[in-house]
């Protein structure tokens, strides 16, 4: 007797499949983690513009954004302000954040910076980064506002429109073969 052959998956291709797939969803992660960054970072850097108003100086204005703060950001900023009660500098503790936080928070790491290494006055700064922080979310929004009808086009054609069909047109069509 002759066996027919199988469908056997070389393991080579396996190991190649699960590679990619998790490949895949670790920049996927990644992108959704810098756009929750991207999202929480101006709220946070209000925390920051309040205990700043209030009167406190950077450092107690960031403990006390990183402390009621409950954002993925504001845990990056709780961990960097618990290394900065161990002693090691502000400066070098905001720096540290720079990679955490990636292209979206460099702005407000920077305004800090300044604030801290040059004596700029915080809640002016503070009060421009906030604003700014705030334009460049709404345009965030705005652009994938401007996806959202390409996103949705697929849906609609194999799902939407023949569903459609189904309910309005067939039932005419078969109306009208069904009653010569």
């Amino acid at each position: 007797m002759v066996s027919e052959p199988g469908l056997a998956v070389p393991p080579f291709f396996l190991l190649t499949a699960v590679l990619v797939i998790r490949w895949w969803s670790g920049l996927r992660r990644a992108r959704m983690r810098e756009a929750r960054i991207a999202a929480e970072i101006p709220s946070l850097m209000e925390l920051v513009l309040v205990g700043a108003r209030s009167g406190l100086g950077l450092g107690a204005a960031l403990d006390l954004a990183a402390t009621h703060s409950r954002s993925d950001a504001g845990g990056d900023l709780r961990a960097a302000m618990g290394v900065r009660r161990r002693g090691i500098p502000l400066s070098e503790c905001l720096s540290d954040l720079r990679p955490v936080w990636g292209p979206h928070g460099q702005l407000a790491i920077g305004v800090l910076l300044a604030s801290h290494h040059y004596g700029e006055p915080l809640v002016p700064a503070m009060e421009r980064l906030v604003s700014d922080l705030r334009a460049r979310s709404a345009a965030r929004a705005e652009a994938e506002a401007r996806k959202l009808p390409t996103r949705l086009l697929l849906p609609l054609v194999f799902l939407v429109l023949p569903a459609f069909a189904l309910l309005t047109v067939v039932p005419v069509l078969v109306e009208a073969l069904g009653g010569s």
